[in-house]
């Protein structure tokens, strides 16, 4: 049962070498899951050699696959490990050393840019627009992404310099839920959102 299990990872069918008569012998269970997420940690730990243990699970937790299951509701990251995406979070993360338990990223730097940023409608129907207080400068690139609840990215636009303002035209979009992610001079925003 996965009751209280962080994040999930494939168990079924792994085909190790020990333990086998001709060296491979095809198993199943949990026992063979836990290596994996524990290869991915070192796996960031030795890319990242500045990242804080939170930092880590942090990265790990927020970059799964989703599950199109009851199974993500009992695990507390709702999907199942992705080394890749995991990767892309922690390298996004400005200062890894700052991680603790309650605190990923600077909170100061988050509330700045919240206040910053509108997005409109949400829910929304057949555009989404994005009005930004400050504009784009030569020196501060702003990208707008939006993503589907699988994670996978369906807009991607970098804003030109002095634009302060995006329309996403989403008629061709699914009903359901989107993550809108905005960087701005290496800052993130996102928000979750709904189309109708």
């Amino acid at each position: 049962m996965l009751s209280g299990c962080d994040i999930a990872a494939p168990w079924n069918d792994i085909t190790p070498t020990a333990g086998s008569t001709n060296g491979f012998a095809p198993v199943s269970g949990t026992s063979f899951a836990t290596p994996q997420v524990a290869r991915a940690a070192a796996l960031l730990f030795d890319k990242y050699p500045d990242a804080t243990y939170h930092a880590v699970k942090y990265a790990l937790m927020n970059g799964v696959d989703t599950l199109q299951s009851s199974d993500s509701l009992k695990l507390k990251s709702a999907g199942r490990i992705n080394y890749t995406k995991a990767d892309a979070t922690l390298s996004r993360i400005i200062d890894r050393t700052l991680c603790s338990p309650n605190i990923t990223v600077n909170v100061q730097e988050i509330r700045g840019i919240d206040h910053n940023i509108t997005i409109a409608p949400n829910p929304f129907d057949n555009n989404i627009r994005i009005d930004l207080e400050q504009a784009s400068s030569a020196n501060q690139q702003t990208v707008i992404e939006l993503f589907n609840i699988q994670g996978q990215q369906v807009h991607y636009q970098e804003l030109s310099v002095g634009q302060n303002q995006a329309f996403i035209p989403t008629p061709d979009l699914a009903k359901g839920i989107y993550v809108i992610k905005i960087t701005l001079d290496q800052q993130q925003y996102s928000k979750k959102i709904v189309k109708f």
